[in-house]
């Protein structure tokens, strides 16, 4: 977390575009800056490294995900709510490359379960998305000035994080960034990039 927050105070001038893209090694959870839960006692006696997010949010038990953080200044000129449907729309692209059919939650479709304690995949909120009833994707943002920091994570059953990592670098690589410069946050001229 350390990384996003210090790529965060230098994305203060515009044309800083960045997606990073990492897994985490060992037992981690992280908590967004304002979680104010107790983390369940499954995962405590695990005795995970506990890391708090700049953004908000619930609590990750990062087992298997895949993360992403995505800096942009300046930030899209859309609502917080359609950046997410954006951004996710996006994401669900790729998805629909592995042939996995998800679907974005929205304001008007109830969530299929809420535990109430702010546990990231057990508690979908409108613009995760959702294979079946079953949360893969959620995210949240911290905004500041004319600047944006997206972090999500993305955990598909069944499909290892390195394979996940390894087919969303193809697909970026082959069309994704076309896709998210071009079609999702068209900034002329500037260029996403997407270090390995």
């Amino acid at each position: 977390m350390d990384m996003d927050k210090s790529l965060f105070a230098r994305a203060s001038g515009d044309g800083f575009r960045l997606l990073r893209i990492y897994r985490f090694a060992g037992n981690s959870v992280t908590v967004g800056r304002t979680f104010r839960g107790d983390l369940p006692e499954e995962w405590q006696k695990t005795d995970p490294e506990v890391a708090v997010r700049p953004t908000g949010g619930g609590a990750v038990w990062h087992r298997g995900d895949l993360c992403f953080s995505f800096f942009s200044s300046p930030r899209p000129p859309v609502t917080l709510k359609e950046f997410y449907r954006l951004f996710h729309g996006w994401l669900n692209r790729f998805l629909e490359t592995r042939t996995i059919q998800a679907s974005c939650l929205g304001p008007d479709r109830p969530s299929p379960s809420r535990s109430g304690k702010g546990l990231c995949f057990s508690d979908p909120v409108p613009g995760d998305l959702l294979v079946g009833d079953r949360k893969v994707l959620g995210g949240a943002l911290r905004i500041s000035g004319r600047h944006i920091l997206y972090q999500g994570s993305l955990l598909i059953s069944g499909l290892s994080p390195e394979i996940l990592a390894e087919s969303f670098v193809e697909w970026y690589e082959k069309e994704g960034s076309r896709i998210l410069m071009e079609e999702i946050f068209p900034v002329r001229g500037l260029k996403i990039r997407c270090p390995v």
